[in-house]
């Protein structure tokens, strides 16, 4: 910076920066929620604070809609390494200045603002974002703003228990994402109706949207539809006693989900496997699981999955009652024994079969 002030024009070399960071979100969007995401979440992650620098300098040149290009781009960066305050922050400044975003961009800066509203449990907020989003959407004919709103108001409408007009919402932002190629969208509005239907009480109906949201996402690549098909698939799972079922989709989640560096998920499914584990006596590998789910959860990392999925039907048994199995030492020794597993080892215990008690 020191250099740089230096310079006779130091605001054209910052504005060329920021033009250049945008090209860098441009191209990189077209890979995120595919195959290809783990690899370009990498170099995202490594270009982070020259992404940073580029929104702030448009948001301080008042160009909120090319700081917005950026965030829509490469929000599955903020969603998947945890940096849901920085995205909290940002769309906030973007949306500070309303009168600057035409209104299809002004739609998709309100889907995104909900959407961080949401994961981060501020709901009237959210709730209040998408209703607005899904009027502008519409009305600018653009299908992805509208969907993206319509999704997240069905789930709050079955969260109040007017089913009805969850399917109803649901059914229309489905009929909207097919007309993109949002893949992702689709898959995850599967979920969405599984999820629906575990609320009724229809299992049947929820495991096969379920079943056609993994579909979907294996056969694009998309990683990020594919963890929340697999752990909502867990949970429908050990509501039909299917036991076996849910621990193999969990085992299938944990490794898509460390594949693709996503650990905030990493860490919910290893206590979701955790739980599972306790359940069937193994109490070790249970007090494992959980310390090591612990090294990967923070309070910003967990939210982005928790907005997206079921809560877990716990099927074992609390810490309190696996100490009382273990005694103190035992306990304490399988947890200090999980916290250093790291990632792959963390992935190995959940993986073995083995009948450690």
């Amino acid at each position: 910076m020191e250099r740089l002030a230096a310079e006779a024009d130091p605001d054209a070399v910052r504005g060329r920066h920021a033009a250049h960071y945008l090209a860098v979100a441009a191209a990189a969007e077209p890979y995120l929620n595919t195959s290809a995401s783990p690899e370009w979440l990498a170099r995202l992650n490594r270009e982070h604070g020259n992404v940073d620098a580029a929104m702030d300098w448009f948001l301080d040149r008042r160009r909120p809609a090319d700081a917005f290009r950026i965030a829509w781009s490469i929000w599955p960066l903020w969603w998947r390494r945890g940096y849901l305050d920085e995205g909290v922050r940002y769309m906030r400044r973007i949306l500070a200045e309303p009168d600057l975003l035409a209104p299809a961009v002004r739609a998709r800066a309100l889907v995104a603002d909900g959407a961080m509203a949401l994961v981060s449990r501020q709901h009237e907020r959210a709730r209040a974002a998408f209703e607005e989003a899904q009027v502008l959407g519409h009305e600018a004919g653009d299908n992805v703003a509208e969907a993206r709103a319509l999704g997240p108001l069905a789930s709050y409408a079955a969260q109040q228990g007017d089913v009805e007009r969850a399917r109803e919402l649901l059914g229309r932002a489905y009929d909207l994402a097919v007309r993109t190629d949002e893949h992702w969208l689709v898959s995850l509005f599967h979920s969405r109706f599984g999820t629906v239907a575990l609320r009724t009480g229809d299992l049947d109906s929820a495991a096969l949207h379920l079943d056609e949201a993994q579909r979907i996402s294996a056969r694009v690549g998309d990683d990020l539809g594919l963890v929340v098909a697999r752990y909502t698939a867990a949970v429908v799972g050990v509501a039909r006693a299917d036991f076996a079922g849910a621990h193999a989709s969990l085992r299938a989640g944990l490794a898509s989900a460390a594949d693709s560096g996503d650990l905030a998920s990493v860490g919910l499914f290893l206590a979701a496997l955790a739980d599972l584990e306790s359940a069937r006596g193994r109490y070790v590998r249970s007090v494992r699981l959980i310390a090591a789910a612990g090294t990967f959860q923070t309070p910003s990392s967990m939210l982005w999955m928790e907005g997206y999925v079921p809560p877990w039907p716990s099927a074992g048994v609390d810490r309190t009652i696996l100490r009382d199995h273990l005694g103190d030492d035992g306990f304490d020794r399988a947890w200090r024994e999980g916290e250093r597993l790291g990632l792959r080892g963390a992935v190995e215990e959940a993986g073995r079969d083995d009948a450690l008690s």
